[in-house]
């Protein structure tokens, strides 16, 4: 089978002189001979869209109460710093003045919990505030949270993204806590109840490594059992403590093979599994950082205001590239310009390795600041990403084809 670029559209080419093309405007699958892909050979006037949304990005500390051995910030070994809630509701207050529809506001960290006082304190502000805006809550967290505090953010509806690397022996190994008489799997797999059986809203990130690797499929069972509906699987990145960690890095045939037998288990049991890069794969872009949020930025604990959540310390000096201002209680400083031109300044049409690709306006490029680590150069893309992106999508693109003009495609 040969994979092509037909105008913005993948493309497989099968052994029958037929043609799957996922047409990602119009968000379906196309069974198609050689004239009628003639029609999808011209790149359509397409933008990134913006809605009148916001995203912030609140990332209250570095500390944190487990020890993992992939953590990209290196939580908990950094000095305590706590981002100050007044800092915090000074970068709302910004947004809300721009009269959007919606804003989200997903607390981070470390281990954001461990500043409840400024997640508190927001949740509190907004109550109090007038304004017309839609508020969302996110927290990302570890689950090692009481059933008081647990209840508290049911109550607020917030969504919880809560880390899970699978059964027991994997998750303790991968994610120990730091407090040798908490056992971090089990206490994690409480809360999970917990928010489930108050109905809360729940997605789990799985963090996949050599170790587990082999065992995706076996990884969506277990969740399920659990009630579990999403699942976002991420391969392992070797940063921060994981930087000398060669040995958890999968191998990329493994993580592919695994992640389709994980996709069709999931599919069986009407579960969703996703990872970076496959969340929009019906949103084609022309621009790495794409995001439909009108306006995006995350706060670091020292009130330091980046673009990108990803690009922190450990990314090294490209982390300059989106710096985008400082907030303290008593003043909210952004380069609006930077602001402006940093979602259409990665541009995939300028990477030239893409050219061709025929996922290029999925994948985008994969990710600037990753790009940057692995290879010195934000366009020179990361090729371990690339071909686990083209894997997948291929095969996603084979299966949604079976299953809408039947197995002999």
């Amino acid at each position: 089978m040969k994979r092509t670029l037909i105008g913005i559209n993948p493309c497989i080419s099968l052994n029958n002189g037929k043609y799957l093309l996922l047409d990602l405007l119009n968000q379906e699958i196309n069974l198609l001979d050689e004239n009628e892909l003639k029609k999808f050979k011209k790149i359509p006037d397409f933008k990134n869209k913006k809605n009148n949304t916001g995203k912030i990005i609140l990332s209250t500390t570095y500390n944190c109460n487990l020890n993992c051995k992939y953590c990209y910030v290196r939580g908990g070994d950094l000095p305590v710093k706590m981002l100050e809630y007044k800092s915090a509701i000074k970068a709302i207050d910004f947004l809300l003045s721009k009269n959007l529809d919606e804003l989200t506001i997903q607390f981070f960290g470390g281990e954001p919990t461990l500043n409840i006082e400024c997640i508190q304190k927001v949740v509190e502000y907004l109550k109090k505030h007038k304004h017309k805006t839609k508020i969302n809550y996110e927290l990302s967290t570890n689950g090692l949270i009481n059933d008081k505090l647990a209840k508290y953010f049911v109550k607020n509806k917030f969504l919880f993204i809560i880390s899970l690397d699978g059964p027991k022996e994997i998750h303790n190994y991968h994610r120990p806590a730091r407090s040798k008489s908490i056992d971090s799997f089990k206490k994690t797999l409480s809360t999970i109840r917990l928010i489930l059986k108050n109905n809360g809203a729940l997605k789990i990130r799985t963090t996949v490594t050599s170790h587990s690797v082999n065992q995706m499929s076996d990884i969506v069972k277990c969740f399920s059992t659990l009630g579990i509906e999403l699942i976002h699987f991420e391969v392992f990145v070797p940063l921060g403590r994981g930087e000398d960690r060669a040995d958890f890095k999968p191998n990329k045939e493994d993580y592919v093979k695994n992640f389709i037998k994980a996709y069709l288990v999931a599919k069986d049991l009407n579960i969703q599994i996703t990872q970076f890069g496959l969340f929009d794969l019906f949103s084609p872009s022309k621009y790495t950082c794409a995001s439909t949020h009108k306006y995006k930025f995350v706060i670091m604990p020292d009130g330091e205001i980046l673009y990108c959540l990803g690009a922190q310390e450990e990314f090294g000096d490209f982390i300059n590239e989106f710096k985008l201002g400082y907030c303290t209680e008593e003043k909210l400083y952004i380069d609006q310009k930077k602001a402006e031109s940093l979602p259409t300044k990665y541009n995939v049409d300028l990477i030239e390795k893409c050219d061709d690709c025929f996922i290029k306006y999925i994948c985008k490029g994969v990710c600037p600041a990753l790009n940057a680590v692995s290879n010195g150069e934000w366009d020179i893309p990361d090729e371990y990403s690339c071909y686990i992106r083209q894997e997948i999508i291929e095969d996603l693109i084979i299966d949604i084809g079976k299953t809408s003009f039947g197995e002999n495609i």
